[in-house]
C-alpha cells in the first residue's frame, strides 16, 4: 500500500477519535457541573435558617448531595450512545469547506486521473492499474495507480493522488515533507527533499536494497508517487519525466 494510502487512513481515524473526544468531553463538563452545583438539601436548609422558619425535620426530607449526583449520573452500566458517523462527517465537510474559502472542492474523475498512467514507463510494460475515487469522513480524495514490470526482476509501481478537499492539519499530514528540509544520508543510501521541475520533491534510495521512492506535489494539489525495486534512481527518475505533469498541473484549475 503507498505511503500516503496509509497516511490516509490515519487521518480518517484521527478525525472520528477527535470528535468523540469532543463528546466524551462534553459529558465530562456536564457530569462535572451536576456535581458541583449546591445540592437542594443545603439550598433549602440555608433558605429556611435565614427565614427563621426551617426545621431539622424539614431539612432532613430534602434531597442529598449523593442521590442529586446519582440522578444527575447515567445509570451503572449503561453503555454511551453509539458514534453518530454521518454527523461526523458532515461536521468535517463543513470544516474543510471552511478552510478551503468556502468552496466545495471536488476530485478530478478517475476516468482522467488513470489517463495519467503511461502504457509503458521506462522501457517497462503496465500490467493491474486502477482507479476510485473516496469519500471517508466528509474526506473527498481520488487516485490512479499502475505496477510496471521490466526485466531482471525490476518493478515500478506509480500513485498519482489528487488531495480534493483535504486542508489545513490533515493536508500537512499527508504533504509534510514540502514544508521542511531533509538531507539524510546513511552507509547505503540518503533521503533529502528537492525541487523537481519546479515542484516540490522528496526522494529516498537504498543502493543495497536497489529501492527507491520519489515523490512530488503537483500545482498544491496532486501527489505523484514512483516507488522502485531493483531499480536505479536514476530510472525512477526517468520514469518521473514520463508522466505529464505540466498537464496534471492544469487539471487542479
Amino acid at each position: 500500500m503507498p505511503r500516503v494510502y496509509r497516511i490516509l487512513l490515519v487521518l480518517c481515524c484521527l478525525a472520528i477519535a477527535g470528535c468523540g473526544q469532543k463528546e466524551d468531553e462534553a459529558q465530562e463538563q456536564a457530569a462535572s457541573t451536576a456535581q458541583t452545583a449546591p445540592a437542594p438539601a443545603d439550598s433549602a436548609r440555608t433558605a429556611a435558617q435565614n427565614a427563621g422558619e426551617g426545621s431539622p425535620a424539614s431539612a432532613q426530607t430534602a434531597p442529598s448531595p449523593a442521590s442529586a449526583q446519582a440522578a444527575a449520573s447515567p445509570a451503572s452500566g449503561q453503555t454511551a450512545p453509539p458514534v453518530d458517523f454521518a454527523e461526523i462527517a458532515a461536521k468535517n465537510a463543513e470544516a474543510l469547506k471552511a478552510m478551503n474559502q468556502g468552496k466545495e472542492i471536488e476530485p478530478i474523475s478517475t476516468d482522467a486521473l488513470k489517463g495519467f498512467l503511461p502504457a509503458t514507463l521506462a522501457g517497462m510494460q503496465r500490467g493491474e492499474s486502477d482507479a476510485r475515487q473516496m469519500g471517508m469522513m466528509g474526506i473527498k480524495v481520488a487516485s490512479a495507480r499502475a505496477d510496471y514490470q521490466g526485466g531482471g526482476n525490476s518493478t515500478l509501481e506509480v500513485m498519482i493522488m489528487d488531495v480534493g478537499n483535504i486542508s489545513g492539519p490533515m493536508r500537512a499530514g499527508l504533504t509534510g515533507w514540502t514544508m521542511v528540509q531533509v538531507d539524510q544520508k546513511t552507509d547505503t543510501g540518503y533521503e533529502k527533499t528537492t525541487t523537481y521541475a519546479g515542484h516540490k520533491a522528496i526522494e529516498e534510495y537504498d543502493r543495497q536494497d536497489q529501492h527507491g521512492e520519489f515523490r512530488v506535489f503537483v500545482a498544491d494539489r496532486f501527489i505523484v508517487e514512483i516507488t522502485g525495486d531493483n531499480v536505479t534512481m536514476e530510472t525512477i527518475k526517468k520514469a518521473m519525466g514520463q508522466i505529464d505533469l505540466k498537464k496534471l498541473a492544469k487539471a487542479a484549475n
